[in-house]
Parts: C-alpha cells; structure tokens; sequence
C-alpha cells in the first residue's frame, strides 16, 4: 500500500476497481498497466484481485500469508480501519476536501474497496464474527482455486526456510524483516496532516470576505 501511495498509483486502483464492479472482474490491461515495471505483487490492493491476477500470470507463484484472526483484527481494527475511518468521517463532516484534494477523493474510494459494502470485507468489518467468517473464507477459496504447486501457504513466524524453497532462492544472511507494526502505523496520520488545512481554507476565506465588507463600510462612513 505504501508504494501505492508514493508512486501516485492511488489513482489507478479506483479506476481499476471500477471496471470490477462494471464487469464483474477488474480489466486485465488495466491491471497490467499498473503493475508494469513490477516482478511481484504483495498486500492490498492487489490481492483484491488474486484471481484476475493468477489467471493473467499463470506461471507467477501465489503467497496467501495466514495469521492468527484474532490477532490480526485487533491490529487491523486499532491501525488501518482505524485511521480510514477517521478520514472518512472528516471528509463527511468537511465534503470540500474531496474537490480540493483529489488524493482525498482517491483514499476515499480505496477505503470502501476494502471496508465497504462493496469490498472486501462487505461492510461487516465491525462485526468480529462476520469479519472471521470472511476472512476464513478468503483462505478456503484461494486454496480451492490455485493448485498446490503454485500456492505456498505461510505464515511470517515461520520466516525464511520456507518462503526461500517456495521461490527457489537461497536462504539470505539477514534476519527476516518485522515490518508494519502497530507503532509504525501510527506514523500514517502524518499522511493527512494537509487536510487540516484544508479544512481552514472555507473558513479563512469567509473571515477575510467579512473583513472585507467591515472595510468597505467603515471607508463609506469616513
């Protein structure tokens, strides 16, 4: 997601996703498009689309990384729910946001692609036992439709052993990488810092629209 975010590709996926909910799967040339230049693909958004993706890369190797549901929706729910919802109750409360940031816009229809009614999680995520339940599901359809050699099962505690046989490459001399913590979660509210400003802007101009009128008189009765 964050390369999503850095590249600027935050506005291709809302775009690819629209074709999904037109057609019913996501248009293959725009998924090749965005992952042009790209030997792999891990993490949200693409694995929304792990089926259109294993069918136009029949040869690429699959990774469906498992972990303990309650564990992870704890973390999910205090880190990247958390902090979309957040922005979505802000862009509801000051709609403006939408036309003077159109990044906000983008983020907005990539929240619903994954929390929404429409998404991933169909709108449950609040609902535990609904969200396990989707989750679980997740994990039985990807294994019923990749076959067994292309589909590596795993989880990060077991680290590199496995993950390197899969793929074929030696085990490298580097611990393997903790990543994505909660506390580096947190460090994702910077990215809307710039809305508070926006959310001024209205604001500021309104006062200074008043200010102007007072002038304006006070001048007429001088």
């Amino acid at each position: 997601m964050t390369e999503v975010w850095e590249k600027g590709q935050i506005f291709m996926w809302p775009d690819i996703e629209r074709t999904r909910q037109e057609r019913g799967r996501a248009d293959a040339h725009k998924l090749e498009e965005a992952l042009r230049g790209y030997r792999s693909c891990v993490d949200w958004p693409t694995c929304r689309y792990w089926r259109e993706l294993s069918e136009l890369y029949p040869n690429a190797k699959i990774l469906l990384s498992v972990r303990d549901f309650d564990g992870w929706y704890k973390s999910a729910r205090g880190t990247i729910y958390k902090f979309g919802e957040t922005i979505k109750r802000k862009h509801k409360r000051f709609p403006w946001l939408l036309l003077l940031r159109r990044e906000a816009s983008a983020w907005a229809s990539m929240h619903e692609m994954l929390w929404g009614k429409t998404g991933d999680f169909e709108g449950c995520f609040e609902d535990k036992e609904a969200a396990r339940r989707i989750y679980e599901r997740h994990i039985e359809e990807v294994k019923a439709a990749i076959s067994a050699e292309r589909l590596l099962v795993f989880d990060v505690r077991d680290g590199w052993e496995p993950l390197c046989k899969f793929l074929g490459v030696e085990v490298p001399n580097t611990p393997f990488p903790y990543k994505n913590t909660t506390t580096e979660a947190a460090d994702w509210r910077s990215m809307d810092t710039l809305d508070y400003v926006y959310v001024g802007l209205p604001m500021i101009a309104v006062g200074a629209a008043i200010w102007a009128v007072l002038r304006e008189q006070r001048a007429q009765r001088a």
